[in-house]
């Protein structure tokens, strides 16, 4: 069983994924942890939930070598420049030289990455391992 305890729940996480399914994933994977959660499928629409939602961190579902992600790096940088942020993907996204450089480049303060699989549970995983990220120092 997750743990449901009141440190988890004070979080407010903000999901993006480029895929409106993964975000409906998100979704159920939080409801069932209790963990507040937004998600936007589209970069644009992540200045507003940031100003909107008031996040505590971010977790983006990002792509190597997609040029895609470059731009939602670059609206996180002006939207919540404080957030600490947790890049995901199905690959150790931290292993993308080019989202590292522009991530240094604006100042954005990435707490590290962790890779997602295909199921529930390792969603789950993946949000209580953001979550956990935004208690401690940066991750190197």
């Amino acid at each position: 069983m997750l743990d449901r305890s009141t440190k988890q729940s004070a979080a407010r996480l903000l999901y993006f994924d480029e895929q409106p399914s993964s975000c409906m994933r998100a979704i159920d994977a939080a409801d069932d942890m209790r963990l507040p959660i937004e998600t936007v499928s589209h970069p644009d629409a992540l200045n507003d939930a940031c100003r909107t939602f008031k996040p505590s961190a971010v977790l983006a579902v990002l792509h190597p070598g997609d040029m895609q992600a470059r731009r939602v790096i670059a609206v996180i940088s002006v939207a919540g420049p404080q957030l600490p942020v947790l890049v995901a993907g199905e690959v150790d996204i931290s292993l993308d030289e080019a989202i590292g450089t522009d991530a240094r480049a604006l100042d954005l303060y990435v707490r590290g990455s962790v890779r997602l699989g295909g199921s529930l549970r390792d969603l789950q995983l993946a949000l209580l391992c953001a979550i956990s990220r935004l208690r401690g120092g940066p991750i190197t």
